[in-house]
């Protein structure tokens, strides 16, 4: 009853153990589409998919998704097999958000991720590019500016 309703890794390890690896293939799948019955980003599915180790169809479902919030959350379990999708991925959501939000905690809030995009593998080029592409792009938003120059 715990699992159905959300995905707890405690219970979801005591679940799985009730299961034969074959029985468990398609329990999995029962309980992916079980949280993922909704037309909007489940943290259920998606930590589902992280725990099972699922990296293509975890970082296909944050993209489907795709918001600042989730990659933050997401974006390690995927970034090792696929940094140059990630790095997009974080480019898409970045200018996204910064085209959005003005003021100086989105501005740190665009800094942290920033430096978790230069985490990723290529993500130090990635990071420069982008952080050009705002300096010319947003150049009259001071406080910006002051916070880029933190990188």
């Amino acid at each position: 009853m715990f699992i159905k309703d959300f995905f707890i890794e405690n219970y979801y390890q005591v679940y799985k153990t009730a299961f034969t690896p074959r029985e468990w293939i398609e329990e999995k799948e029962k309980l992916f589409l079980n949280y993922n019955n909704k037309k909007y980003f489940v943290n259920s599915a998606a930590d589902l998919l992280a725990v099972e180790n699922e990296t293509e169809r975890l970082i296909n479902y944050v993209e489907k998704y795709l918001s600042t919030n989730n990659l933050k959350r997401y974006y390690k379990f995927f970034a090792s097999d696929y940094p140059a999708k990630t790095l997009e991925l974080f480019k898409i959501s970045l200018t996204s958000y910064a085209e959005k939000n003005t003021g100086r905690t989105h501005y740190e809030y665009i800094l942290s991720l920033l430096k978790k995009m230069s985490g990723v593998k290529g993500g130090k080029k990635a990071v420069s590019e982008l952080v050009g592409e705002f300096r010319v792009h947003y150049k009259n938003r001071k406080a910006m500016m002051e916070i880029l120059k933190e990188l």
